[in-house]
């Protein structure tokens, strides 16, 4: 399974992934593509801690990593490609700045950037993503994937003392 997009929004509670899995019956390369929003995502809290890791990384790939706090980013989605004779995974990260000087925060998407060379001698280390990235960006795909399998956030069920309604101490 390849993941191609993830995009959360935590004011709605919404997730929306896109993934591809191999084709059945087609070509070797062939991939087919879904896509599911989750209206009441209630994604788990590692989840939403592998987005935050790449708040920083976010700053660092536009460059405005003095220019911007890591508390003002909120990041809200990532789009991976695949691509080359490696079939090397890529990447743009979506997300916003709040400003101080602006009623609403500034949106922005970092460059493209592949997660190594596409071909022998291709890119410049610095054409590709920095390895503290590529890890940050692997463990939202291993977050997405084990979302789609059915991990969500535990639920509050309101038991101050752990005790179930009705049950009784043994002593």
């Amino acid at each position: 399974m390849r993941i191609l997009k993830v995009k959360y929004n935590p004011k709605e509670n919404q997730l929306h992934i896109k993934y591809a899995l191999p084709s059945l019956g087609g070509e070797d390369d062939a991939w087919d593509e879904y896509a599911i929003t989750y209206k009441k995502a209630d994604p788990t809290p590692q989840f939403i801690e592998a987005l935050e890791w790449l708040r920083r990384d976010a700053l660092v790939l536009c460059e405005l990593d003095d220019t911007f706090k890591i508390d003002q980013v909120k990041v809200s989605g990532v789009s991976f490609s695949y691509g080359g004779e490696k079939d090397v995974m890529g990447a743009v990260i979506t997300f916003s700045v709040n400003l101080d000087t602006a009623n609403s925060p500034m949106n922005s998407n970092t460059p493209h950037k592949p997660s190594e060379p596409y071909h022998d001698g291709d890119a410049q280390p610095n054409e590709c993503l920095p390895w503290e990235c590529v890890r940050h960006l692997d463990q939202v795909i291993v977050e997405t994937r084990a979302y789609l399998q059915g991990e969500r956030a535990q639920q509050d069920m309101g038991l101050e003392d752990n005790t179930a309604p009705g049950a009784e101490e043994i002593e």
